[in-house]
């Protein structure tokens, strides 16, 4: 009777796994906000909470509006902030979102220091495309798409990384834009490029966050980030100058390190994008019966996008010509290898 009873529930058991490996998943949840009240808060006497001062009545700041301030009164005052923060008369908010995307564009602000508009921050190099961007920004009724339409379809935008001697002795740090600042990748924009041009990424949308960016082909915007940095991914985002999830960051200060190299040279990330890339070029190379020199072509196509010069043409021949027979595609691996690994991927042209 006893082992009817274990048998019973092992198979119980089973189809209990079973169900719970079909069933459709939890529902999706967002965390909201509600009002919780409209009290206003005491003063913390020499910061200590513990220690209630007088009531200040919830108003904006006075340094910005000065001390006839009128008071919040609709339940918790949020929606009173919103409005008193890009009120008419107040272009501080427009002029710090039109300087954010222009640093997401350029490598830099119109004002340097993005976090500080302050009298201690830089002075704008553009302060008039600054207000006229912020103003059509408001009129745009707050349109980021226009925003970022406005700024990608200017001439300043399309300009090339042509280096001149003239304008580089007048303004060697482009201050003025006569160039595009070359920017290099970050880890989020390299490893979904990598995943890509290997022909491995997955483009699937939403879904839960995945823990690790070493197995996972899903996008890196869909990666876990982990406050503790305690993980083998973490670790890479660190590598690459991914922020400090532990603190509120103003941006990501590009850095160049002997950790970046010796990743791109050593990981199995990077050497198994490699052995894919290069099953892929042979793949293709049997289905079209093309050549080695009709594959180094698609080659630079697909990873640096152009056609390889002569020079690159023959220094690729002569070194997969050199291969034995049975070690061909080792060549090809470490030849898309060294093209994964290039600047040319690297930076955005």
């Amino acid at each position: 009777t006893e082992a009817k009873q274990q048998q019973r529930a092992a198979a119980l058991s089973r189809q209990l796994t079973q169900q719970r490996a079909q069933a459709p998943g939890s529902y999706a949840r967002g965390h909201a906000m509600v009002e919780g009240g409209n009290e206003d808060m005491r003063v913390a006497l020499r910061g200590n909470r513990l220690k209630p001062g007088a009531r200040v009545p919830r108003r904006f700041l006075r340094v910005v509006a000065g001390d006839e301030a009128a008071r919040f009164t609709e339940g918790s005052g949020r929606l009173e902030l919103a409005r008193a923060i890009v009120g008419t008369g107040r272009p501080l908010a427009s002029r710090v979102i039109v300087n954010r995307v222009w640093q997401h564009y350029f490598g830099r602000g119109i004002v340097g220091s993005a976090s500080n508009f302050g009298v201690t921050g830089e002075r704008p190099t553009h302060p008039l495309l600054l207000d006229w961007l912020a103003s059509r920004l408001v009129e745009q009724n707050w349109s980021l798409k226009s925003l970022h339409r406005q700024i990608v379809l200017s001439d300043t935008y399309q300009r090339s990384l042509r280096h001149d001697a003239r304008n580089a002795a007048l303004d060697g740090s482009n201050q003025w834009l006569w160039r595009m600042n070359r920017r290099r990748l970050d880890i989020e924009g390299y490893r979904d490029s990598l995943l890509a041009i290997s022909g491995e990424l997955d483009r699937a949308m939403g879904g839960p966050a995945h823990g690790d960016l070493f197995a996972s082909r899903r996008r890196t915007l869909y990666g876990a980030v982990h406050r503790d940095n305690q993980t083998a991914s973490d670790a890479l985002l660190r590598t690459f100058d991914f922020p400090n999830a532990r603190i509120s960051s103003s941006g990501r200060i590009a850095t160049t390190t002997t950790g970046q190299q010796l990743f791109t040279l050593n990981s199995e990330f990077l050497i198994e994008r490699a052995r894919a890339l290069a099953s892929l070029v042979e793949s293709e190379m049997a289905d079209a019966n093309r050549s080695n020199s009709d594959a180094v072509k698609r080659l630079f196509q697909s990873v640096v996008g152009r056609s390889a010069t002569p020079e690159e043409r023959t220094l690729a021949a002569d070194f997969l010509a050199a291969a034995e027979e049975t070690n061909v595609l080792s060549a090809w691996q470490q030849l898309c290898h060294a093209l994964l690994i290039s600047n040319e991927l690297l930076y955005r042209p």
